[in-house]
């Protein structure tokens, strides 16, 4: 089986900065995620978390009242891993993150199911 990149673009808002927004498989997320330098952002609520989580993710709950106030908060140029259930959450915080201004997110596809269907770990 071979894993690409399902969804990428780079385009460049009207500040001129160039986003790298990309859903890329399990695969290739944990390839990414082993290179270092990225901000890793589980997006799904506490008590899914609490349940199995990526190592070293951050639980950013898009239900929360204060989620886009957190996602303000964070710095724009920095590099980002996003994952959610299956995929509508962390598509909706993407689409987000690249209206804000976000130069480099990584949203995984088909969410941390698809992530342990792959055979990739998680923790509580």
């Amino acid at each position: 089986m071979i894993s690409v990149t399902v969804f990428s673009f780079a385009q460049t808002s009207k500040n001129s900065t160039k986003q790298n927004i990309q859903l890329v498989s399990p695969k290739l997320f944990n390839e990414r995620l082993q290179q270092g330098g990225v901000v890793l952002i589980d997006v799904r609520t506490l008590g899914e978390f609490r349940k199995g989580h990526l190592k070293g993710a951050r639980l950013l709950d898009i239900f929360s009242d204060d989620f886009e106030k957190e996602v303000n908060k964070l710095n724009r140029t920095a590099s980002y891993m996003i994952y959610c259930g299956i995929g509508g959450r962390s598509a909706e915080c993407t689409e987000m993150m690249r209206k804000k201004g976000f130069t480099s997110v990584y949203e995984l596809d088909g969410g941390i199911k698809r992530w342990q269907s792959e055979g990739f770990p998680v923790e509580q």
